[in-house]
């Protein structure tokens, strides 16, 4: 994510770095424990004033216990596993036309004027 290691399950993201900071798409819950143990935790903001919703930073504490980092990955992995796999869009060319996917063949339609 902007030219940053990003890691997904089902086409949803729930990890990646951005600059030198670890990011996580947590839960409601994660983000409850998480708050009481690190009052700082903030959002992702890869944009300033700009933040994404679900995503967090890792308290550079947080770094420091290498089991904590483990089990709050493990668990961001396991709430994004719940979450509905996205859809891909279409790609578009340079003039805004649908292009297919690589690997697809387009089919002409039946009552084509080509």
């Amino acid at each position: 994510m902007f030219g940053y290691p990003a890691y997904f399950i089902n086409k949803n993201m729930f990890a990646g770095l951005f600059g030198d900071k670890v990011f996580l798409r947590l839960s409601p819950g994660q983000v409850t424990e998480l708050t009481r143990s690190f009052p700082g935790l903030s959002h992702l903001e890869p944009m300033p004033g700009r933040p994404m919703k679900d995503y967090y930073e890792l308290p550079e504490k947080l770094h420091k216990d290498p089991k904590r980092v483990s089990k709050a990955i493990q668990e961001a992995a396991e709430y994004c596993r719940t979450l509905p796999a996205k859809a891909s869009k279409p790609r578009k060319n340079v003039k805004g036309h649908d292009i297919p996917h690589p690997g697809v063949t387009k089919i002409p339609h039946p009552i084509s004027q080509d």
